[in-house]
């Protein structure tokens, strides 16, 4: 049976077919446009059932998916607790931490190897895996839309800001400029201090870069990987690939 898998965000939906090893096509989908559902996933779905596997920050928009998926006779599996993905989570309360979080661990983790992943969309997350593949936790803050979003509500006369640059020099000349700089100054910034501070307790980490607003950060000063926007859409991979191994593995003898 086919294998698919969806991402489920505050602005697009990611999906990507499931190969042996790896990720096969990938696509970005609207969030609430059925119509653009059909035109992508019917392309995909060429046998009259397949099996998804949905997780995502927005859980209203996630079950929509699953809703329409099952209608049209799809197997859906949902990803909704840290107990689903197969890895330890070394923080104070696992089921209260972002799915994406958790499943972008699985997929960069490596034996023997600290990793601090960047992973950069609505918000910016800095977190850490352990070199025994223990996920530790990290740190969350507003990424570009997020703060740009933030200066409009909250202010009488600043403009919503509508595209980003990478990096941009002081001092700036004009509002817009001005906006644009101290956000890319405050994600840099924060990104590079978390970092340091990592670094210096976690030593040799490797570094991942991902989420689709990485390409605005490919100036940090550090050396990193770059994972592009699709590494959760890795991690519910190897949950799939997981799940399908448990049920395929023979019962054991209890005598």
């Amino acid at each position: 049976m086919p294998e698919f898998v969806a991402d489920i965000g505050n602005s697009r939906i990611k999906c990507g077919e499931c190969l042996c090893e790896s990720l096969g096509r990938t696509a970005v989908l609207s969030l609430d446009d059925p119509a653009d559902w059909v035109r992508q996933i019917d392309s995909w779905i060429t046998t009259s059932e397949s099996a998804w596997t949905l997780a995502g920050s927005n859980p209203d928009a996630r079950d929509r998916l699953a809703i329409w998926l099952k209608s049209r006779g799809q197997h859906v599996h949902l990803i909704e607790a840290a107990r689903q993905i197969p890895i330890q989570v070394d923080v104070a309360e696992p089921d209260k931490v972002g799915i994406d979080r958790l499943l972008n661990a699985l997929a960069v983790r490596r034996p023997g190897q600290v990793t601090i992943i960047i992973n950069a969309g609505s918000a910016v997350t800095v977190d850490l895996v352990d070199a025994a593949g223990t996920f530790r936790g990290g740190a969350i803050m507003p990424g570009y839309r997020l703060m740009a979003r933030a200066l409009n509500d909250y202010t009488a006369r600043l403009p919503l800001l509508e595209g980003f640059a990478g990096e941009i020099g002081l001092p700036a000349r004009d509002t817009v400029t001005a906006m644009m700089a101290g956000i890319s100054h405050a994600v840099h910034g924060g990104i590079e201090r978390m970092v340091r501070e990592l670094n210096v307790k976690f030593t040799d980490a490797r570094i991942v870069l991902a989420g689709g607003d990485a390409e605005l950060l490919d100036d940090l000063s550090f050396d990193f990987e770059q994972a592009g926007q699709f590494l959760t859409l890795e991690g519910l991979r190897r949950v799939s690939e997981h799940a399908g191994a448990v049920r395929r593995a023979p019962l054991r003898d209890s005598h």
